[in-house]
């Protein structure tokens, strides 16, 4: 597939406008691999809501300490069970 959208979602004008960035990432690539950070970008709630109904399954640690996501720290959330 052809990557139309960025893969850096901390840049500015990603920032700046959060709206226009993941929806056409909705729009052109909802499963979308991010090169840039080495993850999986999930877009659609259905695709979402599937997800987090199977957290055993997922992570979201990759993003904590990396340095590129901008000033402030990604919180992991410690409430799911298990």
């Amino acid at each position: 597939m052809n990557n139309v959208v960025h893969d850096d979602m901390f840049t500015s004008d990603v920032i700046a406008d959060p709206y226009g960035y993941y929806g056409r990432l909705r729009d052109e690539d909802p499963v979308h691999w991010n090169d840039t950070y080495g993850l999986w970008v999930i877009t659609r709630h259905d695709d979402v809501t599937w997800l987090t109904r199977h957290h055993e399954l997922f992570s979201s640690a990759r993003l904590s300490g990396d340095r590129r996501v901008g000033s402030r720290p990604l919180r992991i959330c410690s409430a799911l069970p298990g």
